[in-house]
């Protein structure tokens, strides 16, 4: 393996440690002093949910809290467990687009962001890249938690 690659995974539970010592705060109060690179962790009733990387977390905190399926990553696969719709359609019919014109999927979506919004959140910053997408990767592992996005299509 190389260098690069070892001394990362060596520092990742240095990193997790430091990410979970950091301060628990509410989302919907905290998100303006995150202007920085780094991991995010939500949590729900106390327990971690997501696991999230951003180049700014301020940013990509408030897009979850957006009414735009695009940007609202957690909040659309939640409005769509909530409503037990299968995985992705790569048809018109179940496309993000469609579903989101749908009032039931608007209202599950619009209650998901509202859960979000009442969600607690730890973040650490950290300006290399690689070394925050394999800490993603650690991170959701140990929290034994889905690696949403990064599942194959």
């Amino acid at each position: 393996m190389s260098k690069r690659f070892d001394a990362a995974v060596a520092d990742l539970p240095r990193l997790h440690t430091q990410l979970v010592e950091s301060p628990l705060r509410p989302v919907a109060h905290s998100v303006s002093d995150l202007n920085f690179a780094g991991i995010y962790v939500l949590y729900e009733s106390g327990k971690p949910v997501y696991v999230g990387i951003s180049k700014n977390l301020t940013k990509r905190l408030r897009n979850h809290l957006e009414r735009s399926s695009n940007k609202a990553a957690f909040a659309f696969p939640r409005a769509k467990d909530a409503l037990k719709i299968a995985k992705a359609s790569y048809t018109a019919r179940g496309s993000r687009k469609d579903l989101m014109r749908d009032l039931d999927f608007l209202d599950a979506f619009d209650r998901a962001r509202g859960e979000i919004r009442n969600m607690s959140v730890r973040a650490l910053r950290e300006d290399d890249s690689f070394k925050l997408f394999l800490l993603e990767a650690y991170v959701t592992s140990e929290f034994g938690l889905s690696l949403g996005g990064f599942e194959p299509h």
